[in-house]
């Protein structure tokens, strides 16, 4: 640790040198021109904003060009004042800022005596004048009143057009809670998830591996936050452009506080639509969410308190359905095994191999479809006889989807939040912040303990940060910012402690293993234990970052320049395959032609009882530690160039430094450089092997892009005091990464890969040893040839950093009713985006070869003792011309080749700061097209490209927040009865309504497409797209199917989510006590949104949807007390 310090030192001295440049970007701004009654500019007027909550007063001065400028206030309500001698006092109030606004405020005085007042209670317009940057505010009210399952203030990010929600989004419609790591899976602008900056209170909120959250505050706590789709401030960065500003309550001049819970049962939920459909009852479920916060003056006027505590505990219901085998099967009779066709699915034995005078091959079938007993291998046979029985009667031909899981996954979470603002003085305050979360969680697998798997998990969710303010005059202010995030996950698989010895595996292997169940997978039946429960893990993730910017008012020109710099630590303690992975495909007992797949030869479950796996692997780890380190500085101009137009104008300097480990045990592949190999093999011409970071090379993984200069330039034009023309452009770099684990650290994460096969027709190994030769230690010998007759993944070290060009233009219009329309055009095109693929495909000259690939030929390296495939005196011919035939495989991963674009139109109308009413709607029509994929061709990657698959080319979202105006607290009905108002009156209603687009499909490749569309007008369950026009691509080819389908899609969204409040006004002592009853609805007419089909052409569910996206309708009842 004490490198680190060091280096948080050095990072405390730099920035103390560079006087205290600030952080703030979440404060507001407040700006504008002080005129006569003439229109004359008015200089050296002297003006205070006046914080209604803390009673905290900022000054400042007007310019000589009669502008003046707020340039770091926290988001509150506000009085302004102006006076100069000569005129009549001016008052403004209250004034709303919200979060990262500049807000315009023009003052023209009145000439008299400076006792006399000129007091204005208008807002100001709620028009964008000031700045170019789209986004949108999610005010307080919205956040305490829209519904929100989970309570999760980051689902209100959809609200912002242009956001498609992931996969792994908490429960935003999803089925769970979710982990911080992974819950905010979001697209903004047609921006990568994981690209995205998230900061909570101007800290960075994300982990240093994937880029997501961390720290997720509780609804309650949180005061505002703006998505910001397309920014044009240089301050931010490190981003594809999307950035979600975040920030918390604080304590005020007089205590205030809120207490609350909320409560969720089963009995009041619908069932599921699946659930409905086998005949099975729901699930019994319960959720308990409870909290509470404070917040005051711990010394008036100078020291503000505020801590807040969320409970969480919930047992969740969740039901899968799946294919297992049946009990014919499992005996070895697939006598009654058909494909949808109703083609009885032949079962070739693997042994009957024989060569043809043609030079083809061809094997023979079982006899009456069933595998006799004695060639049933015993851990295949162990491992059937721990699936459950089928309990459903599946598809009526292929006897598909014949088992339903119904579980719980049970979540327990605390969290807490404690914040202290002090004002020392009018030139000096800070806040500090400590922020924890603990979590606890059961994840059941597909089926029951210990075949089924599952997972435990326990993360812990840490942040500290300290921010100080200090105003060196009332046109210069500076502040700057620390903090420390860390994100520590542990985990492992339910089944833990599981005996392998009943599986009969051999005790070599069971010696060196973690005791859970393995994964095996065979391709016609769900797998053992899911992938994820087979993971072993504790990895602390760890970001110090130190962040600030200095002010300074210049005349019409707001200056602002700035740095961010962040120290990005990965402690990498995670094996994804502790206990071993096994795929078993159709590979060994399809026929009559061995090379030739079809949906009615061969059969996965046939192929693991023979023990005839397709590949496997098992992996065994030496925790390590990669680190990186983050630079950037800005410049940026806010210039006033007259009283209708302003220019944002600003120029960044981004550094991601490349990955390096605390011992050097990160590799990189080098494809240039002569193998070590070459002589012994009698290749003189052989390349490619792993460098070694340190001790004479580089000392990062990959280069370091030192030229990422990102200008930005925008304009916002008031044409009238109600219309504004906003526009602008700018680059962003996008973030890099910190990982190794399974990108490099190739001998401390050690793969053992299963020779299954070294022709792709004969098995070379059975289940009953795996692995003959044992299994590779992690080891830290720097070895050049690590892994030579297996496969390895590294980036080569050459590397560019990728970046996204995002622009807009529209128009803002001002419409009565306090009523905002906006219309633009916005896009962005993304250069560089970091994609895998493997280097070491079999050239497409040689598919012409056909089954000759499959024959033995000599072994070039047999002398040279190397293990894997290369262990014996054959190889296959398609290994041999191989480019680098000493590895099976050889992926590149971080390769900077992706390229994206994304275009869209936006309308939206927004009534924002009302009392009674908060309405926000927007359409957005888009298109995404993107080729950042695994390529199924790596010589011809531009056939990759198509749409996105988060493209949703139509997205509406309405929500609104409206107090009924009847009640004694209402416009309506003031004296009425009091019995009659605890009845009817003061109630509130809100919701959310979201229409979306369905996402792109792609088949499973290789497949043939017939030429004919796949889509169908309209689509069942049971056949959501055109099975027919698509069969398995003949051997040695890649087919002609693409990656997505262009006009078939998954599932719309159509989803209604409403709250009805009531309100009670308690009266104890000398405090007015609010209480609020509320009743949550989420998914109100319990419309299904159907999860995706299966896309294997071979597969017997094949076109046939087995999954629900989202939740049956829930119900949900809170009780909120707040003074």
């Amino acid at each position: 640790m004490r490198h680190i310090f060091c280096r948080i030192a050095g990072v405390v001295l730099v920035w103390g040198t560079l006087s205290s440049l600030p952080a703030q970007v979440f404060n507001a701004q407040v700006t504008g021109e002080v005129t006569d009654a003439t229109g004359a500019l008015v200089p050296n007027a002297r003006l205070t904003m006046t914080n209604l909550a803390t009673k905290t007063v900022v000054t400042t001065t007007t310019t000589d060009a009669g502008v003046y400028r707020f340039p770091n206030l926290a988001p509150a309500e506000y009085k302004l004042n102006c006076s100069v001698g000569g005129f009549k006092s001016f008052e403004q109030g209250p004034i709303t800022l919200q979060v990262n606004q500049t807000l315009e405020v023009n003052i023209r005085l009145q000439t008299g005596d400076a006792t006399e007042q000129v007091t204005v209670s208008a807002a100001p317009p709620a028009l964008e004048t000031e700045s170019s940057t789209l986004g949108q505010i999610v005010t307080t009210r919205s956040i305490e009143n829209l519904p929100l399952n989970i309570r999760d203030a980051f689902a209100l990010v959809a609200l912002t057009p242009g956001v498609v929600l992931g996969g792994n989004f908490g429960n935003a419609g999803g089925s769970d809670v979710g982990r911080n790591f992974f819950k905010s899976d979001f697209n903004v602008g047609g921006g990568r998830s994981g690209s995205q900056e998230i900061l909570l209170d101007g800290a960075p909120d994300t982990t240093p591996d994937i880029n997501r959250g961390v720290i997720n505050p509780p609804v309650d706590s949180v005061q505002e936050f703006k998505v910001q789709a397309n920014s044009f401030d240089a301050q931010f960065g490190r981003t594809s452009g999307g950035i979600v500003n975040m920030i918390t309550k604080s304590g005020t001049s007089t205590w205030h506080g809120v207490g609350y819970d909320f409560e969720r049962h089963s009995v009041m939920d619908a069932n599921s639509f699946f659930n409905n459909r086998s005949g099975l009852a729901k699930q019994s479920f319960q959720r308990h969410q409870f909290g509470a916060n404070v917040g005051g003056p711990v010394w008036k006027g100078k020291w503000f308190a505020f801590g807040d505590y969320e409970g969480l505990r919930q047992a969740y219901p969740a039901s899968t359905i799946n294919t297992v085998p049946t009990a014919l099967q499992r005996s070895g009779d697939f006598s009654q095994t058909f494909a949808g066709n109703g083609a009885l699915i032949q079962i070739y034995d693997p042994n009957t191999l024989v060569s043809l005078p043609d030079g083809t091959r061809q094997r023979s079938a079982f006899p009456g479809n069933i595998i006799p007993s004695n060639r049933i291998n015993p851990v295949g046979a162990a491992v059937l006889a721990a699936y459950p029985a089928p309990n459903l009667p599946g598809n009526a031909v292929t006897g598909a989807s014949n088992y339903i899981f119904a579980s719980k996954s049970v979540t327990n979470s605390d969290k807490y939040d404690i914040r202290n603002d002090i004002n020392f003085n009018e030139s000096n305050r800070m806040f500090v912040r400590f922020s924890r979360q603990e979590d606890a969680r059961l994840v059941p697998g597909t089926m029951p303990l210990p075949v089924g798997g599952g997972r435990q998990t326990s993360d812990h969710y840490t942040q500290a940060m300290a921010d100080a303010t200090h105003v060196f005059s009332t046109n210069t202010v500076a502040d700057m910012s620390f903090s420390f995030t860390r994100a520590l996950a542990y985990q492992f698989g339910r089944s833990q402690g599981f005996d392998l010895s009943t599986l009969k595996l051999p005790a070599s292997y069971i010696s060196q293993v973690v005791a859970q169940f393995p994964v095996f997978s065979p391709s016609d039946s769900v797998s053992t234990s899911n992938g994820a429960d087979s993971f072993v893990q504790f990895q602390p993730r760890n970001v110090w970052a130190v962040l600030g910017s200095l002010f300074h008012q210049k005349g019409r020109h707001a200056l602002k320049v700035g740095g961010d710099i962040r120290l990005l630590h990965f402690n990498e303690g995670q094996n994804s395959n502790a206990s071993g992975n096994f795929s078993f495909s159709r590979l060994f007992t399809q026929g009559p032609n061995p090379t030739q797949a079809s949906t009615n030869g061969g059969n996965g479950v046939a192929s693991l009882l023979l023990g005839d796996a397709s590949g496997g692997s098992l992996i065994r780890i030496n925790p390590i530690s990669t680190q990186s380190t983050y630079y950037a500085l800005y410049f940026q101009d806010d210039w006033r160039v007259n009283s209708r137009l302003t220019l944002n104008l600003g120029l960044r300097w981004d550094v991601g430094v490349g990955d390096r480990e605390k011992y050097n045990r990160l590799a990189y592949f080098d494809p240039y450089v002569a193998s070590p190999l070459a002589a012994g093999a009698g290749l003189p011409g052989l390349k490619g092997a792993l460098g070694w970071i340190g001790q004479g090379n580089p000392s990062n993984q990959q280069s370091t892009d030192w030229r990422n200069i990102q200008p930005r330039a925008g304009f916002a034009y008031s044409l009238t005091q109600k219309t504004v023309v906003r526009g602008g452009y700018g680059i962003f770099f996008l973030p890099r990464n910190v990982q190794g684990n399974g990108d490099g650290a190739v001998e401390a994460v050690r793969t053992t890969s299963m020779v299954a096969t070294q022709d792709n027709l004969n098995p070379a190994t059975t289940m009953s040893n795996p692995f003959p030769a044992g299994l590779l230690p992690p080891l830290n010998d720097r070895d050049p040839l690590a892994n030579t007759g297996s496969s390895v993944a590294a980036p080569v070290y050459t590397f560019r950093n990728g970046y996204s060009q995002t622009w807009s233009f529209g128009v803002q219009r001002q419409l009565p009713w306090g009523l905002v329309a906006d219309g633009h055009y916005w896009g962005s095109k993304s250069t560089r985006l970091q994609v895998s693929w493997n280097i070491n495909q079999l050239p497409d000259q040689y598919l012409s070869l056909g089954t000759r690939l499959n024959d033995l030929v000599p072994n070039p390296f047999a002398s040279q003792g190397l293990g894997g495939v290369l262990s014996g005196a054959t190889i296959s011919r398609q290994q041999s011309l191989l480019p680098f035939p000493q590895y099976t495989a050889v992926t590149q991963v971080f390769a900077p080749a992706g390229n994206s674009t994304y275009q869209a139109g936006t309308i939206q109308l927004e009534k924002r700061l009302s009392a009674k009413l908060t309405l926000l709607g927007a359409y957005t029509r888009s298109k995404a097209i993107d080729d950042v994929r695994t390529p199924q061709d790596f010589y011809n990657r531009r056939l990759e490209k198509g749409l996105s698959a988060f493209d949703a080319p139509n997205q509406f979202r309405l929500s609104g927040v409206y107090n009924l105006p009847f009640g004694r607290d209402r416009s309506f009905g003031k004296s009425m009865n009091p019995v009659l108002n605890a009845i009817l009156g003061d109630w509130d209603i809100n919701g959310i309504l979201g229409i979306q687009s369905g996402q792109p499909i792609g088949i499973g490749r290789p497949a043939v497409n017939n030429g004919k569309s796949a889509h169908l007008d309209n689509p069942t369950i049971a056949k959501w797209f055109d099975t027919s026009v698509f069969s398995v691509a003949p051997s040695f080819t890649f087919g002609t199917v693409g990656p997505v389908l262009p006009d078939v899609r998954t599932d719309a969204q159509r989803n209604l989510d409403a709250v009805l409040s009531k309100n009670f006004l308690i009266h104890v002592k000398e405090r007015v006590v609010r209480a609020q009853f509320r009743s949550e609805f989420y998914n109100v007419t319990n419309h299904p949104q159907f999860g995706g089909p299966n896309t294997s052409v071979s597969s017997l569910s094949f076109g046939i949807v087995t999954a629900q996206n989202n939740n049956p309708r829930d119900i949900q009842l809170g009780l909120k007390l707040s003074f």
